[in-house]
């Protein structure tokens, strides 16, 4: 019974270091991508996309199920999308990828409000304002309200899609887009303005809050 106490002990403490080493060497893995995908995202050219999505998948069959190397995945799909020089049927195949990843990540890490940002811009960007978008936007919008990247996705893409709003969304959707608006205009303005000022729908926000002294700014 001892030998086996013993035994046991053993092994947990190999799984232990298992587990430990899997997860340091993914974390090499994961960083050497990261590195890659930020020199990408400033010289706006992608070089040698194949080897940093292999740096990921090994991470990630290091570490399955992993939300946050999942969400790297994804973003690795979406830069070959903007950043690639690949034809209008592979941007799709890619968008659709990164989505089926951050659907994956999501159903792991729920109220990550980054993760829902990612996948109102999906959506948009496969031009798909279904069931899941207008949750994401929904979701995005309950766990990250304060956040700036989910600020910047709600308002960029809440305006661009205003009009495009089903009747029993319209209401819900156009609220949270505005008050996004308000909220960002009130604690990180500097950021949100020059998106709104750029858009061609920028008189719609004016008029319909232009007499709130917190979007002075914004609207004179």
């Amino acid at each position: 019974m001892k030998r086996f106490i013993v035994s046991s002990v053993m092994l947990f403490f190999l799984w232990l270091i298992y587990n430990a080493a899997s997860l340091g060497i993914a974390d090499v893995f994961i960083n050497l991508a990261r590195y890659d995908m930020q020199q990408w995202e400033k010289q706006k050219k992608i070089d040698d996309w194949e080897k940093t999505h292999s740096l990921v998948e090994k991470a990630l069959f290091l570490t399955p199920n992993n939300p946050t190397y999942l969400e790297d995945m994804a973003r690795i799909y979406y830069l070959q999308t903007h950043l690639g020089e690949i034809n209008t049927l592979e941007k799709r195949q890619n968008l659709e990828k990164a989505l089926m990843v951050l659907k994956q990540s999501a159903r792991l890490r729920p109220t990550w409000a980054a993760v829902w940002a990612n996948i109102v811009l999906i959506k948009f960007s496969l031009q798909q304002y279904d069931k899941l978008f207008f949750l994401a936007i929904e979701n995005a919008n309950t766990f990250g309200s304060g956040e700036l990247f989910t600020q910047k996705v709600i308002v960029y893409v809440g305006l661009e899609v205003w009009y495009n709003l089903p009747v029993f969304k319209e209401q819900k959707i156009r609220a949270i887009i505005l008050a996004t608006i308000e909220q960002a205009m009130s604690s990180q303005a500097r950021k949100i303005i020059p998106i709104i000022k750029n858009h061609p729908r920028k008189n719609i926000i004016c008029f319909l809050r232009g007499h709130k002294p917190i979007m002075k700014k914004l609207c004179n």
